[in-house]
């Protein structure tokens, strides 16, 4: 296949082509192609974050928390919701066009023959720019596991795991000790780390000890509680206590992302010192569409978030049916897409009984879960529902069938998020 021209969406197809599998967990070819980078030891510093559910909030809270600080700060993240340039970031500012596309020309001269999938190629393009670009500290959002995911390729000076239930069984294990053990994989011996999930895996302890880490975890070194007053109120094993507020997207769960990288910002005062008044800026100035985003559009109210597993899921179905009482007499109507590998009776089980009617479409990706699948599915559990040929065609069964009493809910993949709330208007500013 001939080198494509000088257009960002020809050169994320002609990667794709680079390996035979989508995903192939491992870590030979990424220090490979960073020796031939020269970037085994690269001039900036990481931190990694690995989760289930929670990564990006995380990433996001943190690279405000160093800009505000002062450092020239990168962030990688993954997936994106409107384009590719989303998932690097230089301080506020995305990654432009011919920075990609130096990056791209580049990785590709020095792989020669290597197959690479899209992630390794993605990810080592990111870590050029960010070394080209000067950057002092980078945020690496984990895209799969951690243990034999690209980004683990540098090693980190501090790492972040938000939390850990069964995804992406497949790849990582069918149980919570299992997965655990791969996303700890990212740990380093002596380093910062902080774990802030509900429930600890064995497997995760054992490798925090094993690496003599400074480790923090949720419920054993630090908690949070919600007040009276609306305000959420962080406490650590130390003594020091903090009350704030929550971010400007999400719901509630995002109190216990709060509450980690308060703890993580706290163990690296060697690194940064800790300063409490920038912290709660930078979470007050922190957003990120597509998670739990509540807007009006042809006066109606949408919610958008990419719920795509059990957690999160949970998470989306208490935010808008036990935290918001908004609309809750008039109807709710889901518009619905899902990977192929996901579990939807996980995923829709507590919704099945709350939604009205389901509007159903197949994403345009490989694994896009089939519409006769969906079909198969809602008709077994005798769901009201109605198939969408088209993003316009989401938009406008939703309307037809709902007044301004009522609420959209729309989730299930980044893959849909994305492209309909672009649909309805929604770009990166």
């Amino acid at each position: 296949m001939s080198l494509p021209e000088d257009r960002i969406d020809q050169w994320l197809s002609y990667i794709e082509t680079l390996a035979p599998v989508e995903i192939d967990l491992g870590l030979k070819n990424m220090r490979l192609m960073l020796e031939r980078m020269s970037l085994q030891e690269p001039s900036f510093k990481t931190i990694l974050v690995a989760g289930t559910n929670g990564k990006g909030s995380c990433v996001e809270f943190l690279r405000n928390y160093f800009k505000e600080q002062g450092y020239k700060v990168g962030a990688y993240t993954s997936p994106h919701l409107f384009r590719f340039h989303e998932r690097i970031r230089i301080k506020d500012n995305f990654v432009t066009d011919e920075e990609l596309l130096d990056a791209f020309k580049s990785i590709e001269a020095l792989r020669r023959d290597m197959p690479l999938t899209f992630f390794e190629f993605t990810t080592l393009s990111c870590f050029k720019i960010f070394h080209e670009s000067d950057i002092e500290y980078a945020i690496l959002e984990v895209g799969l596991g951690g243990r034999l995911d690209a980004t683990n390729a540098l090693d980190p000076f501090a790492c972040l795991i938000t939390g850990i239930s069964i995804d992406h069984t497949q790849w990582l294990g069918k149980d919570l000790d299992s997965i655990g053990r791969e996303k700890a994989g990212i740990f380093r011996d002596h380093i910062p780390a902080v774990f802030g999930g509900k429930h600890l895996p064995h497997s995760v302890m054992e490798l925090a000890k094993k690496n003599s880490l400074y480790f923090n975890s949720y419920g054993t070194e630090y908690s949070v509680s919600k007040q009276p007053d609306g305000f959420y109120h962080y406490k650590h094993i130390d003594g020091y206590k903090l009350s704030f507020k929550l971010p400007n997207f999400g719901g509630k769960e995002q109190a216990l992302n709060v509450a980690s990288c308060l703890t993580l910002a706290r163990l690296i005062t060697d690194e940064i010192p800790f300063n409490e008044f920038i912290f709660i800026k930078a979470i007050d100035d922190s957003d990120i569409l597509g998670r739990f985003t509540k807007n009006k559009h042809h006066n109606r109210n949408w919610y958008f978030d990419v719920a795509h597993n059990e957690e999160s899921a949970v998470n989306l179905f208490n935010n808008v049916f036990n935290e918001n009482n908004e609309n809750k007499d008039g109807k709710t109507i889901a518009i619905f897409s899902l990977m192929g590998d996901k579990n939807i009776e996980r995923v829709t089980e507590l919704f099945l009984s709350q939604i009205d009617q389901w509007i159903l479409y197949q994403v345009d990706n490989e694994r896009s879960m089939k519409i006769h699948e969906l079909n198969n599915f809602f008709s077994h559990h005798k769901a009201q529902f109605h198939i969408a040929n088209s993003l316009q065609d989401c938009i406008e069964l939703a309307l037809k069938n709902t007044t301004a009493e009522d609420r959209i809910i729309v989730f299930g993949s980044f893959y849909l998020i994305g492209p309909l709330m672009k649909q309805l208007g929604y770009n990166l500013n």
